[in-house]
C-alpha cells in the first residue's frame, strides 16, 4: 500500500484480511478487484524503484533533531513531494546542496552594476 502523503519509502504490504476489517477499505478493495480483474501471480517490482531516489530538496521545517525536508523524488511530480527526516532522505549530498541554495549571495554580488551611458552605444 502506498500511503497518502507519504513517500514510497513507507510503502507496506497489507493483507486482504486487514482490509476486510475496515468498511471503507473493504469497499476500496472490491473496487480495485473489479477494475483489475486480471490477477497477477507474480509481480517483478511493485513500483518503480527510482521513486526512492531523491531528485532535490526544496524546503525545510524545524531545527536540529526536529528538522524535516520537503523532498521531490525522481520521476514524480512536485505534487507528490513528501516531508522526510534526514535519515529517510538518506542523501547527505542533496541536503548539503539544498542548504547551499538557501545561502544568501554576498552583498557585493547584489549591488547594481553601473549602466553604460547612452553615448557609449554610438
Amino acid at each position: 500500500v502506498k500511503w497518502k502523503d507519504q513517500s514510497y519509502l513507507h510503502v507496506s504490504w497489507v493483507t486482504e484480511e486487514e482490509f476486510q476489517k475496515d468498511r471503507f477499505l473493504k469497499s476500496k478493495l472490491l473496487r480495485y478487484h473489479k477494475k483489475h480483474e486480471q490477477l497477477y501471480d507474480e509481480v517483478d517490482e511493485p513500483f518503480n524503484q527510482t521513486y526512492l531516489e531523491v531528485d532535490r530538496i526544496f524546503h525545510h521545517d524545524g531545527e536540529g533533531d526536529d528538522v524535516k525536508y520537503l523532498t521531490k523524488w525522481q520521476q514524480l511530480s512536485y505534487a507528490e513531494a513528501t516531508w522526510e527526516t534526514p535519515k529517510d532522505v538518506g542523501d547527505d549530498e542533496k541536503i548539503r546542496e539544498y542548504h547551499e541554495r538557501c545561502k544568501r549571495p554576498p552583498s557585493a554580488s547584489l549591488r547594481e552594476k553601473a549602466r553604460p551611458k547612452p553615448t557609449d552605444w554610438e
